[in-house]
């Protein structure tokens, strides 16, 4: 349900602490079910997102479990977006996949 998104859930949390300070914070939920990270995702990353972004989070486990080269290039090319942003992974660190992030 859209309401109990990440994307949703961290609006409602943090949305009055930022406004307290004259920040607006603008959540947007870009989810797409049972879609892999790459190569659309990965390739096009500032058509989707945008080019003003301050985090970008990786929910892709499901999906890309057995993909390797999708996590190393979407990793890849989230890191060089031109925004220098945050890259949250929805995920363990425990996971063999963890070292290409």
């Amino acid at each position: 349900m859209y309401s109990q998104s990440y994307t949703t859930i961290l609006e409602q949390t943090v949305k009055w602490a930022f406004d307290a300070v004259g920040i607006e914070f603008i959540a947007r939920n870009h989810a797409m079910a049972d879609f892999g990270s790459g190569t659309e995702l990965a390739m096009c990353t500032e058509s989707l997102y945008g080019t003003n972004i301050d985090v970008l989070s990786w929910d892709f486990s499901r999906v890309d479990r057995l993909s390797d080269y999708r996590r190393n290039l979407w990793g890849n090319r989230a890191a060089v977006h031109l925004s220098r942003l945050i890259l949250m992974v929805m995920d363990s660190s425990e996971r063999d996949h963890w070292s290409y992030f």
